[in-house]
């Protein structure tokens, strides 16, 4: 014969129920991700590179990255919208970009994950760094 399951939480007295542990769910530790995207106008093997150092500082930091290229700004302005809703904070390094009606700029205020823009005498490594600090 089969032998009838038992319920600890229905089949046990008041008592018993008070003694159990409570059920607490499983908490996740997400990762942190960010979202690296560049302007046109960059030597290959120079992205190659810094990409390489990115990827080691990520895996001792125990964060994604994730690397993307448009060549126009509208291409960004769709590329930062989409990357608020998953990524931790926004890297924007413009290179030949010119951005005269300011329209990155303004998408960039209005994102709610952390974001910086990379200036030339800055690197990509040196403003994730920042940003981690500022996540806290």
């Amino acid at each position: 014969m089969a032998q009838k399951k038992v319920n600890v939480r229905k089949d046990y007295s008041y008592a018993a129920k008070k003694s159990l542990p409570k059920y607490k769910p499983a908490s996740i530790a997400r990762k942190p991700q960010f979202l690296i995207l560049r302007g046109p106008g960059f030597d290959p093997r120079k992205i190659t590179e810094e990409n390489i150092q990115l990827r080691e500082f990520a895996d001792r930091k125990l964060i994604k990255l994730k690397f993307l290229q448009a060549n126009t700004a509208d291409e960004m302005v769709k590329v930062l919208k989409d990357g608020n809703t998953w990524a931790t904070g926004i890297i924007l390094v413009p290179g030949g970009l010119i951005d005269e009606s300011g329209i990155l700029q303004k998408t960039m205020s209005k994102l709610m994950c952390a974001t910086t823009q990379v200036t030339e005498d800055e690197t990509c490594q040196i403003a994730l760094a920042n940003l981690l600090k500022r996540q806290g």
